[in-house]
């Protein structure tokens, strides 16, 4: 009997094993992050508020508590924040203890776990100011490539959860310097989904492209984004990044995202129809993703630059096709009016954004192609202009 229940306690623990847990459990601090900014969308959302409240109580979060008390003007709870600062006083010291007695008489490796634990439980409560401040104390108790890594991105999610873009820079810049001084594949994989992010926040979306795509393979960033989100950005940023082709060769024929690309509502339309030349498709499906791109932290704040690209792309690639074209027939491709398509196409000429003339008596839209020989010339005259002004205070340099 008593081997019968040693194998199920095995076999039990077996399914249960997660190699993934400490990572994800990490990764909870942005599904909390995630909720918040849900939250900030619709402050009348009472069950989200309440969901917020749970992850809160659940990991004792009493400077994060007071830090939304403060942005959402919440009525204070006194009864939690006593109970809350009775409980990470209590956690704090004993940490800080365990800290002074490795400092004391233990070395550099348990010095630097203790560290750790430390700035691992203030980010834990979601106390910014004492997370950043453990965690360069903890840097400088670090003897490896590896751990100074794992610390500066640490910093890094700490300031993305709290949306500091300064120290996020720093953090990432810091990291890179490391990753080139010793750092393994998963560490430089890792390093460069978190640089990724931070290009989408300062829209530099070619950049967020080129760091996702060669990071897709190998994803192990868990504790910035599941995967079907990450797959879900490197499709949006791919989009506006990439020319037709590598579209094609990068993204739409990609294992890894064809593994998962379905589970995700109108993604695929929206990837698939601009390519395959579905422009009507294609509008619709920017239209259905719109309240999924409001609803992501990172590209909120670019709703408007992607749906206006995402339309210049469409126009572009329809008229490269034609010398001229009807409104109507166009009007007809897209699923406009052509009173609509008019205003929106005159719109983006006038900018410069699309190389094209309208011609209102004809129903026509004309495709002018750029003149590259003529383009090229410019530029060399350019070049030239600016060497010669060098050369010339160069000479008055000398001579002097």
């Amino acid at each position: 009997m008593s081997s019968k229940g040693e194998k199920k306690d095995k076999e039990t623990a077996a399914v249960e094993y997660d190699p993934y847990k400490e990572v994800k459990a990490k990764g909870a601090e942005f599904n909390l992050s995630n909720l918040v900014f849900q939250y900030s969308l619709n402050r009348e959302d009472h069950a989200l508020q309440a969901k917020i409240l749970e992850q809160v109580d659940k990991y004792n979060m009493g400077p994060y508590y007071q830090y939304l008390v403060d942005r959402f003007h919440w009525t204070v709870d006194a009864g939690r924040v006593k109970n809350f600062a009775e409980t990470n006083k209590k956690a704090v010291d004993e940490l800080q203890a365990a800290l002074d007695d490795a400092v004391e008489n233990l070395g550099e490796g348990e010095q630097h776990d203790a560290a750790v634990k430390l700035a691992e439980h203030y980010a834990t409560i979601g106390d910014k100011a004492k997370t950043l401040e453990a965690l360069d104390a903890a840097l400088k108790k670090a003897f490896s490539a590896g751990q100074k890594i794992d610390i500066t991105l640490a910093k890094a999610r700490a300031a993305l959860f709290f949306g500091d873009r300064v120290v996020l820079k720093e953090a990432l810049e810091k990291a890179a310097k490391y990753v080139e001084d010793g750092g393994d594949w998963d560490r430089r994989n890792r390093l460069q989904v978190y640089q990724g992010t931070e290009a989408i926040l300062t829209r530099n979306f070619k950049k967020a492209s080129e760091l996702f795509l060669s990071s897709l393979a190998t994803f192990t960033c868990f504790e910035l984004h599941n995967y079907e989100e990450f797959v879900f950005l490197t499709i949006v940023v791919s989009v506006l990044a990439l020319n037709r082709p590598d579209l094609k060769a990068k993204v739409i024929d990609s294992p890894e995202i064809l593994s998962v690309v379905g589970n995700i509502p109108h993604i695929g339309e929206f990837l698939n129809a601009l390519y395959d030349c579905r422009y009507k498709n294609f509008m619709e499906a920017i239209v259905d993703l719109h309240e999924k791109l409001v609803g992501n932290q990172y590209l909120s704040a670019h709703v408007d630059y992607v749906l206006r690209e995402c339309r210049v792309l469409a126009y572009s690639q329809f008229l490269r096709s034609y010398k001229s074209v009807t409104m109507s027939s166009m009007a007809a491709a897209f699923g406009y009016s052509e009173e609509f398509l008019d205003v929106e196409l005159a719109r983006f000429i006038a900018v410069k954004r699309l190389s094209a003339r309208i011609d209102k008596v004809g129903g026509i839209v004309e495709t002018c192609r750029p003149d590259t020989k003529n383009a090229q010339y410019q530029a060399v005259i350019k070049d030239g202009d600016h060497l010669l002004n060098r050369i010339q205070k160069l000479s008055r340099v000398i001579s002097v």
